[in-house]
This record gives structure tokens, C-alpha cells and sequence, in this order.
């Protein structure tokens, strides 16, 4: 396990760069300055591969099995290069997820947050590429192996006509985020009762759960370089 080397209330972009080179690569965006290539394979999407979603006292919180999880899941956003693959882009705020969320009869659906959506309780509907969206029956929503249950991106457009936008927001230290749906509105269409986890600091940057506890390493702040 890879223990945090850095100051627990706020990571330097420098240092934030550094924690995660081991594991992908940097690349120089035209549009978004510098962002993160993960060493993924082809089948990467974000908010999909190794994790899984949990309730917690922030609303639906993605916990990842990467070693890099607690920062591109957490901070930031993600877009997508038809050379690159999925790219992150860094950003300074926290949040339990940043993704955009839907819901019909029979499924409930995310997907990632791109650069320039404005979180807020009046925002608009987010529009993004149908592909983009992770379609699941909402009693595995909180289960992980999501390809068991999601067949592709096939029929995401029908869905996405006939769904409707679950914008519950949360503001935490001066920032909005988006929580996906409320710990009711699971129960009432999987018809299971839902757990709700607490949430809590961790020095090391692997997230474990153990019984009704989460710990994440969570810096508040993620603080430009100073010259």
C-alpha cells in the first residue's frame, strides 16, 4: 500500500502531476492544458471499470479499485480522444462523483461530467455522446461488475429520449455537486433497502470498505504550483 506523501488538508498541482505519472501519461491538450492518459486497457470507461457505486452522507459516491481512483474519480472531469481514449481533466474541487445522472422505469443511468458543465440546481440537462451513458436495472446499482448488467451503448439514445434528468444536488464547502438519486428513490425502484456508509479520511491512496465505513484519501483542496 502506498502511503500519502503529502500534506493532508491540500495537494500542490506539481505533486498532484507526480502521484499520478506512475500510472498513465501526461499529454499537453490544445484545449484543456495538460491532462491524464490512465495505462488502461481498451475497454477503460470512467465510472464503470473496477468500482462501484455506494450511498454515503454525500449521496452516490464512486469507489474505485485503481490505485489513482481517489483523484480522477473525485477531482476534475473526463472527455474523450479518438486517439487517446478517455483523457481526465484535473480539477481543484472534491466531490463524491462527478458524473450526470438519469433515470426511467428500469434503469438508472450516469455518465462522466465533461470540462464545460456548470454544476448547479437550475442547471440544464447535460448533453454528452449517447455512448457515454451507463444504462443499469437499479437493484445492481450498488453491486459493481457492471458489464454483467449494461449490454452497450446500443440502445442509449431511445433511453436517453424517454429519461429524465435526476439533478439532486449537494453543496459542500463552497462547491455543488450532483447526488444522484436519494436513498428512496433506490429503495422504491429496486425494492431493496439501501446502506448508507459513512465517509472518512484516509493517509493511505487505496479506498477500502470495511463494514459501514469508507476511507478515502481526500485532500480538500488541490492547490496550483506557486511559482
Amino acid at each position: 500500500q502506498c502511503a500519502a506523501q503529502y500534506d493532508y488538508d491540500y495537494l500542490s498541482y506539481e505533486e498532484f502531476y507526480q502521484g499520478l505519472a506512475p500510472y498513465g501519461q501526461w499529454i499537453e491538450d490544445p484545449t484543456y492544458g495538460y491532462v491524464w492518459s490512465p495505462g488502461v486497457d481498451d475497454g477503460f470507461r470512467p465510472y464503470y471499470t473496477n468500482g462501484h457505486w455506494v450511498m454515503t452522507e454525500y449521496g452516490n459516491t464512486w469507489v474505485s479499485d485503481y490505485t489513482w481512483g481517489w483523484a480522477c474519480f473525485h477531482y476534475g472531469r473526463w472527455t474523450y480522444d479518438p486517439y487517446y481514449g478517455w483523457l481526465w481533466i484535473p480539477g481543484t474541487d472534491w466531490g463524491p462523483a462527478w458524473v450526470s445522472w438519469r433515470e426511467i422505469e428500469g434503469y438508472f443511468g450516469w455518465a462522466p461530467l465533461g470540462a464545460d458543465y456548470t454544476v448547479g440546481p437550475n442547471a440544464n440537462a447535460y448533453y454528452c455522446p449517447s455512448d457515454w451513458w451507463i444504462f443499469i436495472p437499479p437493484q445492481y446499482i450498488y453491486s459493481g461488475d457492471y458489464y454483467r448488467y449494461y449490454y452497450g451503448p446500443r440502445g442509449n439514445s431511445r433511453i436517453i429520449k424517454n429519461s429524465t434528468v435526476i439533478n439532486n444536488v449537494y453543496e459542500n464547502n463552497h462547491t455543488t455537486y450532483v447526488t444522484g438519486p436519494r436513498v428512496r428513490q433506490v429503495e422504491q425502484a429496486s425494492h431493496q433497502p439501501v446502506q448508507v456508509f459513512k465517509l472518512t479520511n484516509s493517509a493511505t491512496l487505496t479506498t477500502k470498505v470495511h463494514n459501514n465505513v469508507i476511507k478515502m484519501y481526500r485532500p480538500q483542496q488541490i492547490r496550483p504550483a506557486t511559482s
